[in-house]
């Protein structure tokens, strides 16, 4: 579905680079460090930047990497963070609910729309918090059920993909 929208836009009246969505993947480790770093990769690799070797120094620490996130992210006018892979924190060795507070308080408090991926391990992370329960599902959660043959659901989804000879 991303790929639908330009992931940049050149605005040449204002000449700045808008970052329509951006999608990394969770961390394994849970790291904020680790997930900022991946942020500014991921800007780097799109608009030829070095974000990652500017903000990545000895004394970075996560709560100064992470206001440097939220700085770059205002000023490429990000317009959605997709963080895949969330399953990944369920082996995580640290506390997993500071990267967990932090796509909610991106999502509040700077406005910017988190969507969260990840396979059916992500839903027990993300219940053992109400709160972050509450903001990941929102509106549009889809949890897909493993469908089998007998259901009717199955007949009605393989008769709509037949049309397209899916």
């Amino acid at each position: 579905i991303l790929d639908l929208y330009p992931q940049v836009i050149f605005h040449s009246q204002l000449n700045c680079h808008q970052i329509v969505w951006l999608k990394v993947n969770c961390p394994h480790t849970g790291s904020l460090k680790g997930l900022c770093l991946d942020i500014f990769q991921a800007i780097d690799s799109l608009l030829d930047t070095n974000y990652a070797l500017k903000f990545n120094t000895r004394n970075s620490n996560e709560d100064t990497m992470l206001s440097q996130v939220v700085q770059v992210a205002h000023t490429h006018h990000l317009g959605v963070l997709v963080i895949d892979e969330l399953q990944n924190l369920v082996n995580a060795k640290r506390n997993k609910d500071d990267l967990l507070n932090f796509l909610v308080k991106m999502d509040n408090d700077i406005g910017i729309p988190v969507i969260r991926v990840g396979t059916n391990e992500a839903i027990k992370i993300i219940q053992d918090n109400l709160r972050n329960a509450r903001r990941a599902t929102g509106e549009g959660s889809i949890i897909w059920e493993r469908m089998l043959s007998t259901d009717r659901d199955w007949a009605w989804f393989m008769e709509g993909l037949w049309e397209y000879q899916w």
